[in-house]
């Protein structure tokens, strides 16, 4: 069984056009590290996109503009280097809201020819959530997120499809997954 006491969280927003785009590339990405039922690191770094376009659309939905990007974006082999070694994304499983994270991963890694830096061992903890709970249909984070804490992102400042925000209340809502049915 996979010791979970420390985690790696992370969620990716990437490029994104209309319902028929299939090409996104990563344009950030948020990740926490938990231990023993806290956040004890927070990680977040913009990525220039090489093959693709910021859409205004897009731009309206993660608060993501070119200004950002062009100030604060760097490759993602960077972005790689710096989570391994400040995060040790290795060492810990990489958990996440749902799937499509990894998978952007997996294919963004592939087509840039770069290593993978993360654990084999990962959780989708969407899909746990939602069998602990009862639920039939999958909850948003942000769902997730008020159920367990009794408040909304707002409350707090986050904002959904920021990635480092999004990292945040997925690793709050597996924090509480702990506590209820790991502690007893």
């Amino acid at each position: 069984m996979t010791n979970t006491s420390r985690a790696v969280i992370l969620d990716i927003e990437a490029t994104c056009g209309d319902a028929n785009d299939t090409k996104q590339e990563i344009i950030h990405i948020g990740a926490v590290r938990t231990y023993l039922g806290k956040i004890e690191l927070r990680y977040e770094a913009y990525i220039h996109p090489e093959d693709t376009t910021l859409t205004s659309w897009c731009s309206r939905l993660t608060g993501i503009d070119q200004e950002v990007i062009n100030e604060r974006g760097q490759s993602l082999e960077r972005t790689f280097a710096e989570m391994k070694r400040e995060l040790q994304t290795d060492r810990y499983p990489m958990m996440s809201w749902g799937n499509w994270d990894r998978q952007i991963l997996i294919r963004e890694t592939a087509r840039k020819n770069l290593n993978w830096i993360f654990s084999t061992d990962f959780i989708n903890i969407q899909s746990l959530f939602g069998v602990l709970e009862g639920r039939k249909n999958q909850a948003s984070v942000v769902d997730a997120f008020t159920s367990v804490t009794g408040f909304s992102p707002d409350h707090f400042g986050y904002r959904n499809h920021n990635a480092l925000d999004d990292a945040i209340m997925a690793a709050t809502v597996w924090i509480a997954i702990q506590d209820r049915f790991v502690k007893g």
